[in-house]
């Protein structure tokens, strides 16, 4: 089991699960000193280590308090709990999915052997820690533009997909996806820990998909973690279009998307 992997994936969902924003809506209010309550407060915002931004984690930059950590970290701060495992089944319980077998599933499969897949003629991608790494940083980004864009969150209002919604499955927005040489708005949907899926907005752009994909013609599976959860449904619809699923989730049903494949 490696601690490290649990961070990275789920860290960001920890802290949006928790907190709320702060004042300037960049980051969250510090739970420990309360710093960023205000109108215009700054609490926590996100780590850099030398220069270089660590996803997942987040400073107060409060004199009095100065707490820095990840995921796991505030929970041990705010629950007073030492064991890093107690600390990965809180994490759970709050993000409502079990994550312990997701991510040793990710470590066998990515992490030991960097597997690759090949298609025909086509150059086999590595997958490794390194490319769930920055295909994360990417979607994160891509959320981050999202919350600031009214373009984005009013064209997804019209799907009938709320902010409260985007926020959860981490929807992102990009005002100029290159896609084939031509730039093109996108949403950006999560699939999982190695895909996502960026649909053109605009009225003149075919609605073929550009995918982020982790070798060949692989593509995670959207909201694929509902049917791990043991508060899962009986029935979970299967639809092709993410927004499609976000649609039932949003009626109070649950739904997986597969993003143009069955």
């Amino acid at each position: 089991m490696k601690i490290e992997e649990i961070k990275r994936l789920y860290s960001e969902e920890i802290f949006e699960a928790l907190l709320d924003r702060d004042g300037s809506g960049a980051g969250y209010v510090c739970p420990f000193c309360a710093s960023g309550a205000g109108p215009k407060g700054t609490g926590l915002r996100p780590l850099y280590v030398k220069g270089v931004k660590r996803p997942g984690s987040y400073k107060c930059f409060n004199a009095g308090c100065e707490w820095a950590g990840d995921g796991l970290d505030l929970i041990a701060g705010m629950y007073h709990i030492t064991e890093p495992v107690e600390q990965i089944r809180k994490a759970e319980e709050i993000l409502r999915r079990p994550l312990l077998d997701r991510t040793e599933s990710i470590i066998d499969e990515f992490s030991k052997d960097e597997k690759t897949q090949d298609k025909g003629n086509k150059k086999p991608v590595v997958i490794n820690d390194k490319l769930i790494a920055e295909i994360q940083a990417e979607i994160q980004k891509y959320h981050a533009n999202l919350l600031e864009s009214k373009a984005g969150l009013d064209y997804l209002a019209a799907r009938g997909i709320s902010k409260a919604t985007a926020i959860k499955y981490k929807l992102g927005f990009c005002d100029n996806y290159n896609r084939d040489g031509m730039n093109t708005p996108a949403i950006i949907y999560p699939d999982g820990p190695t895909s996502y899926t960026a649909r053109s907005i605009t009225t003149n752009e075919s609605s073929r998909k550009v995918r982020k994909r982790k070798g060949g013609e692989y593509q995670d599976i959207f909201n694929f973690n509902v049917l791990k959860d043991p508060a899962c449904p009986p029935v979970v619809y299967v639809v092709e279009g993410q927004a499609d699923a976000l649609s039932i989730i949003e009626a109070g049903g649950q739904a997986i998307a597969t993003g143009g494949g069955t």
